[in-house]
């Protein structure tokens, strides 16, 4: 039994494959060190601290104020994210070895800015606590909630898209 081909190949129908394995190397990179943990940690303790302040010490029933300030720390932490994503790459000769296997500069840079966005997604997937403990306290607007969310998302992903250019 022969085992299957997993290599980055330069062939000219597998950029989808190549893009995907890409993307998994890069995810992999992400969630095998400590620093991804530390940043989600650390990001979500600070939006809980400010949901938890505003709910029981304004008495306010709203997420709006977390969901901006979770917007604020993403403009501190995407840079911290994607600042070193190609210096590394360079530094340790795998930029040129990618380019040597076919890859093209498009999918090395779709792959690390999916792998990001799913980063950026986890973190703000653990902010969805937020408007449950809302529910169960009162009577929140769902529209809103998922409008902020949805928008904080996207100014997410814009800034990954600035931080990698």
């Amino acid at each position: 039994m022969t085992m299957p081909n997993t290599t980055l190949t330069p062939t000219r129908d597998g950029s989808v494959r190549r893009f995907w394995q890409l993307y998994r190397k890069e995810w992999r990179e992400h969630f095998s060190q400590l620093n991804a943990y530390i940043v989600i940690a650390v990001f979500l303790a600070i939006v809980g601290y400010s949901f938890t302040t505003v709910l029981f010490f304004q008495r306010s029933v709203t997420v709006v104020h977390a969901v901006s300030q979770a917007a604020n720390l993403m403009i501190l932490i995407i840079p911290l994210l994607t600042m070193r994503q190609f210096s590394t790459e360079r530094e340790n000769g795998m930029l040129e070895l990618l380019f040597s296997c076919g890859c093209t500069e498009l999918e090395l840079f779709a792959a690390k800015f999916l792998a990001l966005v799913t980063l950026i997604t986890v973190m703000i997937l653990g902010c969805l606590s937020f408007p449950i403990a809302l529910a169960l306290l009162g009577q929140p607007d769902f529209g809103l909630v998922a409008s902020s969310y949805f928008g904080l998302w996207l100014m997410s992903g814009a800034l990954l898209a600035l931080g990698l250019c």
